[in-house]
C-alpha cells in the first residue's frame, strides 16, 4: 500500500463508548473506506442510515468507473472502442469528470492523463486476478498507440449529446482519481443529508474531513478539525477541516523496478519522484490530479490551481530539486525529510505536539 495517512481517532473517545463516533466501512475500488460520524449530529440509527447510504454511493461510482469490474461503465467504453461501436452516452457527473480531466491534462502539459492503461499495461501494472478478468473481456491493451495519432484525438467529448469516443486501443485509468471524485459526490450526498461532521477515506491517501469530531463552539483541542498524521505513525500531523487530503507515493504498487505513477509525456514511469506527495484542496478530484502532478513534476507545478496545497517529501538522503520554492516553509525541513509547503489560503494546520 502507498504511503497515506493516518487519522488521529486514537484522541477519540474508546469504540463503543457513548461518544464513539459512529464507524461503517466498505470494499471499493480495490480498498477499503471508511466512515467516522461523531455521534452529537444524530441519533444511532440516523447515523447508521447516512453511513450506510454514503458506502452505497460509493459502491456504485465503483460500478461505473473501475477497471477492476468487468461489467463497469469504463469497460463498457473499453469495449465500444475495440468494437469501433461508436459513441457512449456517459451521465452527467462522469461527463463533467471527463471533461475536468482532460481540463487538468491541457494545464499540466501532459504531466497528468487518465489515457495511461497501455502504458500501465506495458509495463505490467495490470497484473491483478480483477483486472486480468476484466481485460479478458476488453481485449489487452496494446503497449503503444499510433504514432500518428494526436492525444487531443484520443478522447472525444461530445457535450451537447453527452457522449464519450475513444480511439482503438485507447484505455482509460482513473486510479486514485476515482476515490477523489466518489469522496466528491459523497459529500454532496452528505450535505443532502444534513451531516456537518465527518472524516471518510479510502485507503488512507484520499481523505474528505468535514467540521471536526467535536460539536460547534467546543473548546476541546480537536474541535479546529480532523487530525491526520501524513505517512503513518512518526509523520507529520495536521487538521483538516472541510477540505479534502490526497496522498500520492511511487512506493505503492510496483512490477519490478516500475512504479505505478506514469509520465505521459516520457511514456513511463515517472523519473527521480519524490518519496510523497501530499495536496490539500476542497475538492477531492482536484487534490488527487495535482498530487499525480506533483510527483511526475517533482514539486508544486506552476499550474496548480490557487488555494491547492502542495507538500514534496524527498527521500532521506535526498537533496532538493523542486523547481518551484514555495514562498514560506513550514515547519523547517527536518536532517533527511524535507517538507515544502505552499502556505498562501492556506486551510491546514500543522500540529507540532507528539
Amino acid at each position: 500500500m502507498a504511503p497515506g495517512c493516518q487519522s488521529d481517532l486514537s484522541t477519540l473517545p474508546p469504540a463503543g463508548g457513548h461518544d464513539a463516533p459512529l464507524l461503517h466501512a466498505t470494499m471499493a475500488m480495490g480498498t477499503r473506506f471508511e466512515i467516522a460520524l461523531p455521534r452529537w449530529q444524530a441519533s444511532q440509527p440516523r447515523l447508521q442510515s447516512v453511513a450506510e447510504v454514503v458506502m452505497d454511493d460509493i459502491r456504485h461510482w465503483h460500478e461505473v468507473l473501475s477497471g477492476f469490474a468487468p461489467d463497469s461503465w469504463l469497460n463498457h467504453l473499453h469495449r465500444a472502442a475495440v468494437g469501433r461501436a461508436g459513441p457512449v452516452r456517459a451521465d452527467r457527473a462522469v461527463f463533467d469528470l471527463l471533461a475536468r480531466c482532460e481540463a487538468a491534462r491541457v494545464a499540466s502539459g501532459g504531466c497528468f492523463d487518465i489515457a495511461v492503461g497501455h502504458l500501465m499495461a506495458r509495463h505490467g501494472l495490470r497484473s491483478s486476478a480483477s483486472e486480468a478478468i476484466a481485460d479478458q473481456t476488453v481485449g489487452d491493451p496494446p503497449a503503444d498507440l499510433p504514432a500518428d495519432l494526436p492525444r487531443e484525438r484520443w478522447i472525444t467529448l461530445d457535450p451537447d449529446r453527452l457522449t464519450v469516443l475513444l480511439a482503438p486501443g485507447v484505455r482509460l485509468d482513473f486510479g486514485a482519481v476515482a476515490k477523489g471524485f466518489a469522496l466528491d459526490m459523497a459529500r454532496s450526498t452528505l450535505a443532502d443529508l444534513g451531516i456537518a461532521s465527518c472524516l471518510l477515506h479510502g485507503g488512507t491517501s484520499s481523505v474528505l474531513a468535514l467540521g471536526s469530531p467535536t460539536p460547534p463552539g467546543s473548546a476541546a483541542p480537536r474541535a479546529a478539525g480532523w487530525a491526520v498524521t501524513l505517512g503513518g505513525p512518526g509523520g507529520r500531523r495536521l487538521l483538516l477541516h472541510n477540505a479534502s487530503l490526497s496522498v500520492s507515493a511511487p512506493s505503492g504498487r510496483t512490477a519490478g523496478s516500475a512504479h505505478h505513477i506514469m509520465d505521459p509525456r516520457l511514456g513511463r514511469p515517472a523519473d527521480r519522484p519524490p518519496a510523497l506527495a501530499a495536496t490539500v484542496a476542497d475538492s477531492g478530484l482536484q487534490a488527487e490530479i495535482w498530487s499525480t502532478v506533483a510527483i511526475v513534476s517533482q514539486g508544486r507545478h506552476p499550474a496548480t490551481p490557487v488555494g491547492v496545497l502542495v507538500a514534496v517529501a524527498d527521500a532521506p538522503g535526498d537533496s532538493p530539486h523542486n523547481r518551484h520554492h514555495p514562498r514560506d516553509i513550514h515547519p523547517p525541513p527536518v536532517p533527511g525529510h524535507v517538507l515544502r509547503w505552499r502556505a498562501d489560503n492556506d486551510p491546514l494546520t500543522w500540529v507540532d505536539e507528539p
